[in-house]
Formats: C-alpha cells, structure tokens, sequence
C-alpha cells in the first residue's frame, strides 16, 4: 500500500490534514508543517507533507481551525 493509498482510507474515515506552524525543536525556528489525523485525533506516523501534496487536489479546506491560531488550514477528503 503507497502512502497516497493509506492517506486516503484514513481520510475516508473520519481522518484528516493539519497545515499548521510549529517550532522546529533543532533549528528553533517556525516552520509549516503537514499532518494526517486520524478519526481519534492521533497522528498517523509516515505521512506528511509531500504525501499532502501530491493529493492537494482531492482535498476541500475546511474552516474549523481552532481559534487560538491563525496560521492553521484543515483538509478533508472532498
């Protein structure tokens, strides 16, 4: 199974992308980061950004980021 094809069952269940900045612990600087939660809010290990891209498309932006910041955009499986 590609990383593509294990995004996507994780999305069509309930999964989703996180963009967001985070603090990178070595270099200390912000730097944008792709995630894949999973239904449970847990994050799926080995998928990240270049699998978020390539399936960029296929992906509708959701608005429910949380409040508190401004530099976050949620994708869900269209």
């Amino acid at each position: 199974m590609t990383k593509v094809e294990k995004a996507l069952s994780v999305l069509l269940n309930g999964g989703y992308f996180r963009e967001m900045l985070e603090k990178n612990s070595y270099t200390k600087r912000e730097v944008f980061v792709s995630r894949l939660f999973d239904k449970d809010n847990r994050v799926v290990k080995g998928i990240g950004t270049a699998t978020f891209l390539d399936m960029k498309n296929d992906l509708i932006r959701d608005y429910s980021c949380p409040s508190f910041s401004s530099f976050c955009k949620i994708y869900r499986h269209k």
